[in-house]
C-alpha cells in the first residue's frame, strides 16, 4: 500500500503541475535477498533496491495500482532479481574507467527517462519504541534518514512504533521546498488513506 500510494500520489502531483500524465514513474524499493532458511543467522546487509515501475494505466485506479505493484515486488522476490545484480556489479571490476564513466555520461542525452522518480524504504514494525531511560522521559517518535538519489530523487521512509506510522520525506532542494514537500506530503497521505480504505 505504501509504494502503490506513493505512485498514485506522484501521479496527481504531476497532474497538478501540468506534468504529462502518460510518464513513466519508478520507485526504488529494498528487497530482502536473505535465503528463507537463516533469516537472521548473519549480521549482513542482505537487500538490493529493486525498481518498481507504473505506467498511466496502472495508475487508473487504486486496484489496478495495487496489483502492478503486489506482482512486481512478488516477482522481485520469488526471482532473486538482486542476486543477478551483485554477480554483474562484481563483474564491473573489469570494466576500464572510461567505460563506467559512459554510464553517468549518458544520463544527459536520456533526459532521464531512466532515472527512477522516487525510494521508499519501510523498516517495517517495532511493537514498543525505544527507551532512553526513566530520565529522559517516553518516546513519542521516530524517524531515521532515508537514503536519497540526487539531484532529482524524492526519497520517503516509512517505520510502524506501536501501531503508528511514521513517515520522513527526504528531498533535494531543487525538487521541492519546505512549502511543496509539505503540499506533497499531504498528498501521499490522501492517497495513502484512499488506498488503506478501499476507494478509487
Amino acid at each position: 500500500m505504501l509504494v502503490a500510494s506513493l505512485h498514485l500520489a506522484i501521479a496527481q502531483w504531476n497532474h497538478r503541475h501540468g506534468s504529462t500524465p502518460r510518464g513513466r514513474v519508478g520507485v526504488l524499493v529494498p528487497v530482502n535477498l536473505r535465503p528463507p532458511e537463516w533469516p537472521a543467522e548473519t549480521l549482513a546487509n542482505c537487500t538490493i533496491t529493486a525498481r518498481i515501475s507504473t505506467s498511466r494505466r496502472h495508475r487508473s485506479n487504486r486496484t489496478a495500482a495495487l496489483s502492478e505493484v503486489r506482482a512486481q515486488h512478488t516477482r522481485s522476490k520469488r526471482t532473486r532479481t538482486g542476486i543477478a545484480l551483485l554477480a554483474a556489479l562484481e563483474r564491473s571490476g573489469l570494466l576500464p574507467l572510461w567505460a563506467k564513466q559512459s554510464l553517468v555520461v549518458l544520463q544527459p542525452p536520456t533526459r532521464r527517462r531512466y532515472v527512477d522518480t522516487a525510494m521508499l524504504a519501510y523498516m517495517g514494525w517495532l511493537h514498543e519504541p525505544p527507551a532512553f531511560g526513566g530520565e529522559a522521559g517516553d518516546t513519542v517518535e521516530v524517524w531515521y534518514s532515508a537514503p536519497a538519489r540526487t539531484p532529482t530523487c524524492l526519497s520517503v521512509g516509512a517505520v510502524v512504533v506501536g501501531g503508528c506510522l511514521h513517515l520522513v520525506f527526504r528531498y533535494p532542494c531543487v525538487l521541492f521546498g519546505p512549502e511543496a514537500i509539505r503540499r506533497f506530503a499531504d498528498c501521499y497521505l490522501a492517497a495513502l488513506r484512499d488506498v488503506s480504505e478501499g476507494r478509487s
